[in-house]
């Protein structure tokens, strides 16, 4: 995961959340996630806005004894899948076997309708 990627997803959760206003601390637990304690009342509006900026981002809440509230948000930023991994290019590769079987077959039996006659 890229470190740019993790400070901005940082950085975006402390803005849409306010944490300077509202409280609440944000710690880099690893190189793809930002855990968020101490903060009061959090909304599944604020959460949408922080998914609709990082769609690639898992958001879990979890009861945590340490913090003042009682619970944590957990952020994991997911890595991008490869386009190679895809459905939707594995389906594509098919269509293009099938196309290119297609006409090669129409070829071949051309070539040997011309010789039978």
């Amino acid at each position: 995961m890229s470190r740019n990627a993790i400070k901005s997803l940082r950085t975006t959760v402390s803005v849409v959340l306010n944490t300077d206003r509202y409280g609440g601390k944000l710690i880099e637990r690893d190189d793809s996630t930002v855990v968020l304690k101490d903060y009061r009342c959090i909304s599944m509006r604020l959460l949408d806005l922080i998914h609709e900026q990082f769609p690639q981002v898992d958001v879990t809440i979890q009861s945590h004894e340490d913090s003042v509230s009682g619970f944590v948000v957990v952020f994991v930023l997911r890595d991008n899948a490869s386009v190679f991994r895809t459905s939707t290019f594995a389906q594509s590769v098919i269509f293009c076997c099938l196309v290119a079987l297609s006409v090669t077959y129409d070829y071949i039996f051309a070539t040997f309708s011309l010789v039978w006659i």
